[in-house]
Parts: C-alpha cells; structure tokens; sequence
C-alpha cells in the first residue's frame, strides 16, 4: 500500500482499473467547483483521482497510489493525479501551493518521480491534464495557466535541501492544525481583530495570521522572529500562539 502521510485517507471503492503501469509524474488538475470533492468521487460519476488539494491546504487522498485513477484518461496507467479546489482562473492558494509540494516531494521519494517539469505526455515529471491533448480527455484549459505557473515554485519548495518526505508532512499537519485554530485563537486575543493569512514554509515554520490594519510582511517577519528556534522541524500551535501574543504585546506597549 502507498499511502501520503500528510493526507486524511478517504477510500473509494470501484473507481480503479487496476495496479499502475508505471510512474511517469503526477498531473495538476482543477476541480472548477468550491467544496468538497469526496461526494463526488464517491458518487456515481466514473471519475477519481489520488488526491484532492483544498485551498486551506488541506488533503485527501482517495486511491491508493499503487492502483490507476479515472482522471486523465489515456494517461490513467502512468500517472498520479492531483486534483486541487478552485477554477482554471484562479491561482493556487499559498497553502495548496505548500501541500502539493508535500506530495510531490513523498511521490519523488516513494515512487521514484523526478522533481521537473512536464508539458507532454512524452516526458516525466509534474504535468497539467491539458497537456495530453484529446488522448486525455480534451481538457484544454486544465488547471489553468496560472496554476500550470505555479508547478516550478512547488518544486522548488518540493526540493528542499533539509526536508524529507516525513518533514514535509509534519509541516503540512502543522499548517492545518494551526489554521483549524484560528477562530479559537480569535477568542483569546479578541481585542486585536484578525483574520486567517497564510504561513512561512521555508525554514520549517508556520503561522496562519494577519491583523487587521497591519501590514502582512511586518506583522509575518516578527511572528517568525518570536517564535523558538527549537520550534524548527517541529512547530506546535502553543509555539504560533505564544508568539502572535508576543508580538501583540510588544505592539501595544
């Protein structure tokens, strides 16, 4: 079995057509739809795909990477499908963008996937569904050019020097259990409105936090510098609370 840590793993059954022939890449595609994916891969549609990226990073992981999905047709039997929350007009979100990397970088280190770029099917590496053309599917516009732009800045993150595939999903379980945190956070620092923002992946931390009426990069760099070294590799949401109160103290005095 071959199964992304970093993913809730949420099986469908009878949407295969077997084992994989072999692994070319994986292929970003666009879900055009808000929501959740599961009911619609579990329904009865004759589509699947290994994973599905939401736009809070979160993960899903529908087959077992041993066993074919539905989701590009021809291409089917040698490669890994990605499917990711939002429109072909739309830009990944910052946490898709760091989740995908996860994935890319536990395919590169499980199945063997080179971390590059792929525009036809010929190639190997990470791809986009409209790059087989009518052979797979005809889906043209999928994901999108932004999101087709966006595949060199995941591997590159992907590639990092210090991160191995069990880093690399800590750090997205981190991100989601921050983010999930948010509105429970809000209650405890009530007098300083603020919303849910992004987090800094590079150097293994997280923070999902922007103060309403700050500027993003400032209050983002000081959260950073307040959080403990130590934290590096394995941040908890006590260490990002810790230190957005910090910060908001020092703001206030």
């Amino acid at each position: 079995m071959a199964r992304y840590p970093g993913a809730k793993w949420r099986p469908v059954s009878g949407h295969t057509d077997g084992p994989m022939r072999s692994y070319r890449g994986a292929v970003l595609h666009v879900n055009e739809s808000n929501g959740n994916l599961y009911n619609w891969v579990a329904g009865d549609h004759d589509m699947s795909c290994h994973f599905e990226v939401y736009k809070d990073g979160s993960i899903e992981q529908y087959l077992d990477t041993a066993d074919t999905s539905w989701c590009q047709m021809d291409g089917n039997p040698d490669w890994i499908s990605i499917e990711t929350e939002g429109f072909h007009t739309e830009a990944l979100t910052d946490a898709q963008v760091q989740a995908i990397a996860g994935i890319m970088t536990w395919l590169n280190q499980t199945h063997h996937i080179p971390l590059r770029i792929a525009n036809t099917a010929a190639e190997h590496g990470f791809g986009w569904h409209g790059m087989g053309g009518t052979a797979w599917g005809g889906h043209l516009d999928c994901p999108g050019d932004k999101r087709k732009a966006q595949r060199q800045q995941i591997l590159t993150i992907a590639a990092g020097d210090d991160m191995s595939a069990a880093d690399v999903a800590k750090i997205v379980a981190d991100v989601q259990a921050v983010n999930q945190n948010v509105k429970a956070l809000s209650t405890a620092l009530a007098a300083t409105p603020h919303d849910v923002w992004a987090y800094k992946f590079k150097g293994q931390q997280a923070l999902g936090y922007l103060v309403t009426g700050a500027d993003p990069a400032a209050f983002a760099a000081a959260v950073v510098a307040a959080l403990p070294s130590s934290a590096k590799g394995g941040l908890t949401e006590a260490d990002v609370e810790d230190a957005v109160k910090k910060v908001f103290a020092d703001a206030a005095s």
